[in-house]
């Protein structure tokens, strides 16, 4: 699994590597070596990177190409360089990891794009995971498949197969014109290399929770 060493997409990965675990399934999680000290904090792993809670997760790092001190919050840097350098990086870390073991795929989320062309250098499958309406959002506007109305007026109402109707408003914001271009270009490049990926793994539910 490849992911950004941010919260909030290191704990759905997390999960669902817990589930993979529990079918007896060896994980290794990789991510950028900025969230190494914490997530080794908070996952107390072994010497070996191996997380003592779930001994089937393995904790693996590599470099975004920044240092350590760098300021992550300038996005459009860090996007920018982990682009190149970290795909390097990740390479050469995929490249060590399988002489140990062999890997059946790499999962990614949306924000690590580049990581399906280095799965695909590698020849390793890779599945990639996303909530079912906003992948079919994403697709179908990247890739033009339908109309969609002007994205500046938040209450124009969006019509797409499969879906309810919605209002632009509702839209993932990475596709929204006031989106800067470095994360909209995240999502371009993701559908660039979209085929490339052998499985979307989808996620859905049946209702909301009730609001307490």
């Amino acid at each position: 699994m490849v992911s950004m060493a941010l919260q909030g997409h290191i704990n759905p990965m997390l999960k669902f590597a817990k589930h993979l675990v529990s079918k007896g399934v060896h994980v290794t999680i990789a991510t950028t070596e900025n969230g190494q000290t914490r997530m080794l904090r908070n996952t107390k792993p072994s010497s070996t990177n191996t997380n003592s809670k779930n001994p089937g997760i393995q904790l693996e790092f590599f470099s975004d190409g920044l240092t350590l001190e760098f300021d992550r919050s300038d996005t459009e840097s860090l996007v920018n360089t982990i682009r190149v350098q970290g795909s390097k990086n990740l390479s050469t870390l995929i490249t060590h990891l399988t002489k140990v073991n062999n890997y059946s795929c790499v999962i990614v989320n949306p924000f690590v794009p580049w990581a399906i062309d280095v799965a695909a250098e590698h020849g390793i499958p890779l599945l990639w995971i996303q909530a079912c309406a906003t992948y079919s959002i994403y697709y179908r506007h990247s890739k033009n498949t339908d109309p969609f109305p002007d994205l500046e007026v938040p209450y124009e109402k969006v019509h797409l197969p499969g879906l309810p109707m919605f209002e632009v408003k509702d839209v993932p914001s990475f596709i929204l014109p006031s989106t800067p271009y470095y994360f909209r270009r995240l999502v371009r490049e993701l559908f660039e290399a979209i085929d490339k990926v052998n499985c979307v793994l989808v996620l859905r539910f049946m209702k909301s929770r009730k609001r307490l």
